[in-house]
């Protein structure tokens, strides 16, 4: 019996200490986990053992721009063993703070780091995202400047001077300043690049073609510098290059000064592709049609005077205006239009004031507009637009006219638009689309 008895007794030793061995394993293996867990959580840069995390998104907003906006929810908190050293690592509530989301002890602060740093390329990705290009900053440092003259000097690149002609073969921002009695700036760059020509005050004559001749580029900016005055004329009897600024390919004019075109060869500007006219103050004389394109002719800004010989734009294309202000003369002949336009003739914004003896009239307008016939009036004498008894234009038309068209985004359904030409007075209560005088 007592033999039965110590042995039972070992008998129940050896199970505990049999169980005993199960839990420690258990434990132990627990705790390497959770480490393990810890040290690939801190490597991977994230929250350790969280239910719930932030949440980074990225939206883009009506005016095209990415930004990226953190959704938080809440999070327990979760402690971790990280084996005989009794170090814990934690991590606090993301609801908290959408930028701190673990806070640690006991030497694992880099946790905190990495996520503000992750908060910090979230703001960088907001505020380096591109910009729409709707314009060209203002340069500074051109490719080269170009001082004209009887000695014509040149301080930078791509530029070759033959004769009195500068010739410009790549693409870049040019300086110009000076004059040129008879001279010329010539642009083939026989590359799919931009060129941009700065007028600083110039005054180019040319009797051999046009004052700026763009023979070939993926797109020509002539831009007038603001507060300067510049003149450009031409006297040959070029047919092909027929402009006194002429381009083979797109157009552009802009810039905040004033640009003075006189024509005693054909057109006062021209392009084979579109004229697109951003702003400036552009004074045009010309013997045939102000503005003359292949292409589209638009223009959405500055102020425009035409004096034309034979059209005061011309396209054969459309017309399309958004902007500014253009006052037209066509020319003297019956079948000289103010506007011609082959396809359409669109108005969006902006004032047109056109006098002349026919013209295209709008084939889509987002504003009522109005034409006017006053007979007879002799060139020199001005006609007054009025609107709600405020003059709004008042123009010279170097030529004879018999009727008026005006397009003004200030015009709407239920005004009075009133006009005198030279005691020819007439008005009208507007109402939508088409009035008549």
């Amino acid at each position: 019996m007592q033999i039965k008895r110590i042995i039972a007794g070992i008998s129940s030793l050896v199970l505990m200490a049999s169980a005993y061995s199960c839990g420690k394993t258990s434990d132990s293996s627990s705790t390497t986990a959770d480490t393990t867990t810890a040290s690939s959580a801190s490597s991977e840069n994230v929250p350790v053992s969280t239910e719930n995390s932030s949440e980074e998104q990225t939206e883009v907003s009506s005016d095209g721009k990415e930004k990226s906006t953190e959704k938080t929810t809440s999070s327990k908190t979760t402690t971790a063993k990280s084996g005989d050293s009794g170090e814990k690592s934690s991590t606090t509530k993301a609801d908290d703070t959408a930028v701190t989301t673990t806070k640690a002890s006991g030497g694992t602060d880099s946790k905190v780091t990495t996520t503000k740093a992750a908060a910090q390329t979230t703001t960088a990705a907001v505020t380096t995202t591109a910009l729409p290009n709707d314009d060209e900053p203002e340069e500074k440092v051109y490719t080269a400047e170009v001082s004209l003259g009887s000695n014509i000097s040149v301080k930078g690149d791509n530029v070759k001077v033959d004769g009195s002609t500068v010739k410009i073969s790549a693409g870049g921002s040019y300086l110009f300043t000076g004059k040129l009695s008879d001279g010329q700036i010539y642009v083939s760059t026989n590359t799919e690049e931009k060129v941009t020509l700065v007028l600083n005050g110039v005054d180019i004559a040319c009797s051999y073609g046009p004052a700026i001749m763009v023979d070939e580029a993926k797109r020509c900016i002539v831009k007038v510098k603001e507060g300067t005055v510049n003149n450009l004329s031409d006297s040959s009897k070029d047919k092909v290059n027929d402009g006194v600024i002429f381009s083979n390919d797109t157009l552009r004019i802009k810039g905040n000064g004033t640009l003075n075109i006189n024509s005693g060869n054909a057109h006062g500007i021209a392009s084979d592709d579109d004229i697109l006219i951003t702003n400036a103050v552009i004074n045009i004389n010309a013997v045939k049609s102000g503005l003359f394109a292949h292409e589209n002719i638009e223009i959405s800004g500055g102020t425009i005077s035409i004096n034309s010989g034979t059209n005061g734009i011309k396209t054969k294309k459309s017309v399309i205006i958004s902007g500014g202000t253009t006052y037209i003369s066509g020319g003297k002949k019956d079948t000289s239009f103010s506007v011609y336009s082959t396809n359409d003739f669109v108005f969006k914004g902006g004032c047109l004031y056109a006098a002349g003896n026919d013209q295209s009239l709008p084939a889509k307008s987002s504003f009522p507009w109005v034409i006017a016939d006053v007979g007879s009036v002799s060139g020199g004498t001005a006609f007054k637009v009025s609107l709600n008894g405020k003059e709004v234009a008042s123009f010279k038309p170097q030529n004879a006219y018999t009727k008026l068209l005006i397009l003004s985004q200030d015009i709407t359904s239920g005004n009075t638009v009133a006009v005198d030409a030279g005691g020819d007075k007439g008005s009208v209560k507007v109402s939508s689309g088409k009035n008549e005088i």
